[in-house]
């Protein structure tokens, strides 16, 4: 018998297909927002936020679009959620040259130049000799400087894309029997009275009893964590994750125990007074 939930695996062809367009069709409006943003904010932390935000917002979208798609694979997750932010990359390639050599054609298509990635090779290649972006206060940058500095944007893009994406798609567990995500959310917060090795053990020994005995917790100041995901269809499934949030240091100590449907309930009925913040997603 399993001790932890892990996704069946399961690939929808639709939920892909979901997933990588919702990702594209959000990139479009974002790749004009991110390249206004590039272009005329001159602080270079607001310009790395605008990557991580353009990057993380591809993800969203196409994670939530595998998401309502059923897709149950985290690799499968990670790889549409690269693939879609190296699309919107490449769109906002498109984006960015029409504004840098056509500035009173911001809002223009961009198709036209996206379908002959050769000649946008091209183009590329004469802005990196010329060179466009600079550093505060600095002068433009070119060559392998230049290059170096696209390199990092598409792997902050791509990397964020990919993980937003995944942990969408990681976060809640799978029903099987009722094809339906476990969305009866419950977050049950403990006083951190006990070494979080120690509650660790206990809890994965099955001993939930000790869970009362630490007290309320308080989701304002350090605590333990229980999120309990249950199915509200059939209550067959059910897991437990648990989380330590004490200051400058966070941690999920479980990830989804499965649990028994009388264990969640056992858990549920035993919290202290007030210390609960239920939710059905």
């Amino acid at each position: 018998m399993e001790t932890y939930y892990k996704h069946s695996g399961k690939v929808p062809a639709i939920g892909v297909l979901f997933g990588f367009l919702a990702g594209v069709l959000v990139s479009i409006p974002a790749s004009y927002l991110y390249d206004y943003g590039i272009i005329e904010i001159t602080t270079d932390k607001l310009r790395f936020i605008c990557t991580i935000a353009f990057g993380a917002l591809v993800g969203l979208a196409a994670g939530m679009g595998m998401f309502w798609g059923k897709v149950r694979n985290n690799l499968v997750a990670a790889t549409v959620g690269a693939a879609t932010s190296l699309a919107a990359l490449y769109i906002s390639w498109g984006v960015w040259l029409i504004d840098i050599y056509d500035r009173g054609r911001w809002i223009s298509n961009p198709s036209r130049l996206l379908m002959h990635p050769g000649f946008m090779w091209q183009v590329i290649l004469q802005t990196n000799s010329t060179g466009t972006w600079a550093m505060e206060h600095e002068s433009p940058t070119a060559g392998a400087m230049l290059w170096l500095v696209w390199l990092t944007e598409a792997l902050f893009i791509v990397g964020f894309g990919m993980l937003v994406a995944f942990a969408l798609i990681k976060r809640q567990p799978f029903c099987e029997q009722c094809d339906s995500w476990c969305s009866k959310i419950e977050k049950i917060y403990y006083a951190p009275t006990m070494q979080p090795a120690d509650l660790k053990t206990k809890l994965q020994n099955r001993q939930f009893e000790c869970l009362p005995a630490l007290g309320q917790g308080s989701a304002k100041a350090a605590h333990f964590r229980v999120v309990l995901h249950s199915c509200p269809t059939c209550g067959t499934l059910n897991t437990m994750t648990l989380m330590k949030t004490f200051p400058k240091d966070q941690k999920t100590l479980i990830d989804k125990l499965l649990l028994s449907a009388s264990e969640a309930e056992s858990i549920r009925h035993a919290r202290p007074a007030q210390a609960i913040a239920a939710g059905t997603k």
